[in-house]
C-alpha cells in the first residue's frame, strides 16, 4: 500500500509511506473491488492477476470489534473524551452510525462468515474469563495474572509450583542447602531496582563480616542501554550502599557460573527454571530464607507503586538480605 495524506486546504498529497505488508485497512480494497491476497496467491502459483483499471469509490468498512472497543474506551476515560471532545453521548452517537446499511462489515459476509464468528467468540471468551477472575479469591487473581506474563513452557513450571505449595506439598528447601561455591546471582525482571538493590545490600552487608562473596545480578528482560532506576539509587545512598553497573540481562554463563541464583516472586522463579533448567535446583526465592513467620515470600516489582509502598518493599527486601545474609555466614562455605 501506498499512503498519502491530504491537505484539506491546499488540496495537495503528501507522501507518508509505502507498507509491503498486508495492512489493517485491507478488507476496504477488496470491497472496492482489488483482492490484493488474491493477486499474490495468484503470482505465487506463477498466474497472472487479472487487476480491474477502475474501482469502487466513496466506500467505508466497519471493523465491528474495534469499534466495540473504541466505545468502551471512550465511555470509561474522561481523558480519551477530552482528547476528541466527545461526551458519552456522541460516542455512542457515532458507534450507532457505524452500522449505517450502507457501510460494510470488514470481517463477516454471508459467503464466508467464520472470520466474524471467529473473532466475536474470542472477545466473548476475554470477557468471560475476565469476569471469572474477578470472581476468584485474591491469590488465585495474583497467580493468574502474574502467569499471564510467562510463556507456555514457564507458565506450566508455574502452575505446577502454585499446586503445590498450595497442596502443602512444596516445602522450603534452605535446611539442606549446603553449596560450596561463592557465587551469588541475583535475578529480577529488569535489572534496575529489586535484584541490584539486593546485591548492593549484600555485597556491603557481607563485607563487613570479611566473607569473600561474588555477589551479580542480572534481570531475565533487562532492556539493553536502560539505567538503574533512579529511587533505587536513591534509596541505596540512603542506606548507605552503593549500586554499581548497569542492568543486563542473564545469560546461560551467568546461570551456570553462579552457586545460588535468587529470584524474587513465583513468576521469575519459573521463568528462571524454564530457561535454564539443568540449574533449576540453584533457584531460590528470596523470601525462602526471610523473615520467619512472614507469610509471602515473594518481594513483588514495585515500578508501578506508590512511594510509601515503594519504601515498604525496599524495607522488606533490606529485611530479608539481612536473614540472607545470616544464613549464608552460618552454613555457606565458600571455596
Amino acid at each position: 500500500m501506498v499512503e498519502f495524506r491530504r491537505n484539506a486546504l491546499t488540496g495537495e498529497f503528501a507522501f507518508l509511506e509505502i507498507n509491503g505488508r498486508f495492512w489493517g485497512s485491507l478488507p476496504l480494497a477488496i470491497e472496492a473491488g482489488l483482492d490484493f491476497p488474491y493477486y499474490e496467491w495468484q503470482i505465487l502459483h506463477n498466474m497472472k492477476p487479472a487487476i480491474p483499471s477502475r474501482y469502487k469509490h466513496n466506500l467505508k468498512v466497519r471493523w465491528t470489534m474495534g469499534e466495540i472497543w473504541r466505545l468502551r474506551e471512550l465511555w470509561k476515560e474522561d481523558a480519551a473524551r477530552k482528547a476528541v471532545g466527545y461526551s458519552r453521548l456522541t460516542a455512542v452517537g457515532h458507534f450507532a452510525a457505524s452500522f449505517a446499511p450502507w457501510i460494510r462489515s470488514a470481517t463477516f459476509s454471508f459467503s464466508d462468515p467464520i472470520p466474524a464468528i471467529s473473532e466475536a467468540a474470542s472477545q466473548v471468551v476475554a470477557v468471560l474469563t475476565g469476569v471469572m477472575v474477578k470472581l476468584l479469591p485474591d491469590g488465585v487473581r495474583h497467580a493468574y495474572r502474574q502467569s499471564r506474563q510467562l510463556d507456555r513452557t514457564a507458565r506450566a513450571i508455574f502452575y505446577k509450583l502454585w499446586l503445590m505449595r498450595m497442596f502443602g506439598l512444596r516445602s522450603s528447601r534452605k535446611a539442606h542447602l549446603r553449596p560450596n561455591g561463592s557465587w551469588i546471582l541475583f535475578i529480577c525482571r529488569g535489572n534496575r531496582i529489586r535484584s541490584p538493590l539486593a546485591a548492593a545490600l549484600l555485597t556491603s552487608t557481607l563485607r563487613s563480616q570479611d566473607s569473600p562473596f561474588t555477589i551479580l545480578s542480572a534481570g531475565t528482560h533487562a532492556a539493553p542501554g536502560s539505567q538503574t532506576d533512579p529511587r533505587a539509587t536513591e534509596m541505596a545512598k540512603e542506606l548507605g550502599v552503593v549500586i554499581s553497573g548497569e542492568p543486563q540481562m542473564v545469560d546461560d554463563k551467568m546461570a551456570n557460573d553462579a552457586d545460588l541464583i535468587i529470584v524474587m516472586d513465583y513468576a521469575l522463579e519459573a521463568e528462571v527454571r524454564a530457561r535454564f533448567p539443568d540449574v533449576r535446583e540453584k533457584v531460590f526465592l528470596l523470601g525462602e530464607f526471610g523473615t520467619p513467620g512472614r507469610i509471602d515470600p515473594e518481594i513483588l516489582d514495585p515500578d508501578a507503586q506508590s512511594p510509601q509502598d515503594f519504601h515498604r518493599t525496599v524495607d522488606c527486601l533490606r529485611a530479608e538480605i539481612l536473614e540472607l545474609s545470616h544464613f549464608l555466614l552460618v552454613n555457606q562455605r565458600p571455596n
